[in-house]
């Protein structure tokens, strides 16, 4: 591992490996850690059997306090796309970032609609791990607070990290992937570039 490559580990609430990737350093404070994911990298997801090739551009940002991480992706075909996992707030050590996985997950595809998913799997889970009163709260709360900084464009859906993301891949990367983002895009982000 180089110093800025890092493991992230998502477990499950029974203490089982859920899945896990390799990825980038890109910023970090007392408050969270920014990740940048790169075209290529590989999610092992155990608890499916399966690896998945990844092959957007993505920002991903974990927090020390907050019980959720978020995922801001560029697509294959210029899409801005996020997803937002709930969970308990990270451990970092070694270069090794772990969470454990509370199933409610709410994702904006690239036509830009929102939508909570996996909550079938939470109330699953909350009696096979025996989530307590508290942890089941604590979820519920955690996604309503996620709807309403959605609803109002409040951090981290303020365009902070798309502006972060696309600036990233202007800056680092091949332009082809940048160029494909749409004009309209650009402008809801306050983002000027000088692609040639």
């Amino acid at each position: 591992m180089d110093k800025k490559s890092i493991q992230v580990q998502s477990y499950k609430h029974d203490g089982k490996l859920h899945y896990e990737w390799g990825s980038n350093i890109y910023k970090e404070d007392h408050e969270k850690v920014i990740l940048i994911g790169l075209p290529g990298r590989v999610l092992n997801h155990h608890t499916k059997g399966r690896d998945f090739i990844l092959n957007s551009v993505c920002v991903e940002v974990f927090y020390f306090k907050e019980y959720f991480n978020c995922f801001f992706n560029l697509n294959e075909e210029g899409g801005l796309e996020y997803y937002v996992n709930i969970g308990l707030p990270i451990e970092y050590e070694n270069k090794i970032i772990t969470y454990i996985d509370l199933d409610v997950d709410l994702e904006k595809s690239a036509d830009g609609s929102w939508k909570v998913v996996d909550e079938d799997e939470f109330l699953v889970n909350q009696r096979l791990y025996g989530y307590s009163d508290e942890l089941v709260k604590k979820v519920e709360s955690t996604r309503d607070e996620l709807l309403r900084r959605i609803e109002c464009s409040e951090y981290p859906f303020d365009g902070t990290y798309e502006k972060m993301l696309i600036n990233y891949c202007e800056k680092e990367l091949d332009n082809s992937m940048c160029q494909m983002v749409s004009t309209s895009q650009r402008h809801a982000f306050g983002i000027k570039w000088n692609l040639f």
